[in-house]
This record gives structure tokens, sequence and C-alpha cells, in this order.
């Protein structure tokens, strides 16, 4: 058994209020995003319904959770408090160092305001500069309905190359990186009946149909790129998880470990968006979707639903999520009937 030092790792990544505080498909600007995303803030902490008491009484039966600083603690006490929580946000994902237009455009956004803003959450960065510095073997794939994505690997691209520019990567060998983004975006297609087609090269359609190698693929790929998934699958299916971003899991293949990071993971809701499908014994090549219920199992392992505003917050949140996924994971993997096998 692999320990998770030595296991790879393949971190799904949502782009839009994921890592990039955007949504230029839905038209949303960057502060649109960030007022909003305030607001539904405040209304959760004055809704907490049954769906989010339940989740944290099963989760924490499974998992470990962070002490210290939590998430509640990030989120608006009133309504007086909505535009004070904008400006923090704001305020920390201002672009602070000399901005040179040649070197900085594509990793900035320009406000309202004319000031310049992050593209990328610098908490992702520093995440990338984690995995460079522990020498981990990993890979990116950016998983979105938008058509944020080529812009993203584009933006990060640049990051790398040009770290010594007054960039917060200029403390690390992110440079090394630079050679392993692809800007292309493969598209993955679902069909009735749980059948896929993962688009590998557009250009010469060249595409895979087998859950078993796709799982492959995915997992065998290197560097960092991106997958467009079926939105309009999902939406047709009236948004119902099981429709959603599929994410492949074999856990009898101790040497990996995926783990999806999305803002929209709301393990055990009618409302998530991520598909878990589990490697079931008796054919070399059959995932079975599990059940509402059963998500709940690989939170904080496989799934890790994102605050935004601990994202644009805490630089360190990618990095303790991922540690925490790993260390869950592990024990999980030590106790084998704790895990699912559907």
């Amino acid at each position: 058994m692999a320990g998770k030092e030595n296991r790879k790792l393949i971190l799904h990544f949502d782009v839009n209020k994921t890592i990039v505080p955007l949504d230029s498909a839905r038209g949303e600007s960057f502060e649109d995003v960030l007022k909003l995303h305030v607001s539904e803030l405040l209304w959760r902490k004055e809704n907490v319904g049954k769906s989010e008491r339940k989740f944290d009484s099963l989760s924490k039966s499974h998992v470990q959770h962070r002490s210290g600083h939590e998430e509640n603690s990030l989120f608006p006490s009133s309504r007086t408090d909505r535009k004070s929580g904008f400006e923090s946000l704001k305020q920390a994902l201002q672009w602070k160092s000399p901005y040179v237009e040649e070197h900085h455009k594509t990793l900035t956004i320009l406000g309202r305001d004319k000031c310049r803003y992050h593209y990328i959450l610098p908490s992702f960065y520093k995440l990338l500069q984690y995995m460079v510095k522990t020498d981990r073997d990993f890979v990116i794939i950016f998983r979105s309905f938008g058509v944020d994505t080529k812009n993203v690997l584009e933006s990060i691209k640049t990051f790398a190359s040009k770290s010594c520019f007054n960039s917060p990567s200029s403390d690390s060998n992110i440079s090394s990186l630079s050679d392993k983004i692809s800007t292309k975006v493969c598209s993955l297609h679902r069909k009735i009946g749980d059948r896929f087609e993962l688009i590998t090269d557009n250009s010469t359609k060249t595409s895979l149909h087998s859950e078993r190698d796709i799982y492959n693929c995915l997992t065998q790929s290197t560097g960092i790129w991106g997958i467009k998934d079926d939105y309009l699958h999902w939406s047709n299916d009236n948004y119902n998880p099981s429709s959603g971003k599929p994410l492949w899991i074999d856990t009898s293949d101790s040497s990996v470990q995926h783990i999806f990071f999305d803002d929209n993971i709301r393990p055990g809701r009618r409302d998530s968006i991520v598909d878990i499908r589990v490697f079931s014994d008796g054919s070399p090549s059959s995932f079975k979707s599990v059940t509402q219920e059963e998500e709940y199992l690989f939170s904080k392992m496989n799934l890790t639903p994102v605050n935004l505003s601990c994202a644009i917050l805490d630089e360190n949140y990618f990095i303790w999520n991922l540690k925490q996924c790993e260390l869950n994971y592990s024990e999980c993997l030590k106790n084998t009937e704790n895990i699912l096998h559907p």
C-alpha cells in the first residue's frame, strides 16, 4: 500500500467561484460574484437547515475536521456586515505588486474601480508552490461546464513562465511547471445509460468510451490540463447529481487518490454537482454511482466543498484541505470496511 507521501494525487478543480472569482458564462463580474457570495453566506447563516445539520453530524463521524480557523468565522453576522464582507474579500484579492501590463495583464482582472485584482486565487498558487516544494507526484485537471478553463490554463502558464516578475511565486521553483501545462481542453460527454465519451484530441476526434479507460487516462496523465464537462446532459436531467461531473474512484488502487474541489459540492443534497462513480467488484470496467446517503463517506477524502471566502482569505486553504483529504484517505485504506464497495 502506498503511503500518502508516495501516492499520486489527481486533483480535479472547478474553475468559477472555486479558484476564479468571476463567471464569464453567466456574465457575472468580479464584483458580482463577491457580492453574491457574501449574500449567500448571510442567507446560509440565517437559514441553516436540516440538510446542513445532517451533513455536520454524518461527516464528523467519518472525517477529521479543522480546529481554529473555521469557515463559520467568516460568515457575516448581520446584514450590516454585507458591505464590509465584500470589501474584505475585495481587498484580499487586490494585486499589490507593481503592475506591468506586459507581464501581468493575463494574471489580473480589472475591477470597476479601475484597480487590478488577482484572476486566480493566491491560495491556489500557494498550493502549486507546496506541491513543487514537497516534490509530489500530482496532476491538476480543471473540470468546468463553463468557458473560462482555457483562459485559466493560459494564465497559469504565463504565471509559471514569468514567476520572476513580482509575482507570489517568486520564492518557489514553480517555473518548473511551465512546460507541463497544456492549454488544450478535452471534452467529456455523457449519454443516457451511464455512457461516456472523453474526447482527448478535438482535432483528430480521438476518444475514449470505457469508464476504465477514462479512469486510467486521468490517473496516468501528467501536468496541468482541462476537461469541459457536459452541462447539457446535467441540465436535461434536472440538475441531478448523478448526471453531473463524474469522479471515478477505485479504492483498490491505493497508489493514487482523486480529489475534487468545487464550490457546488454538497454531499447528500439534491443540488450537488459531482457524480461519484466507484469501482464495483465483479467486472474490470464496472463503475457505479453512489447514493446521496453514501456521498458522505467520500467527504474530505475525495470531495472538498470549496468556500470561496475562505479560499480568498486563507492562503493555506487548499493546502490544509489537501492534507486533510490525504490523512483521512490513508486512515480509510487501513480499514477497508469503511470504504464503500457498491
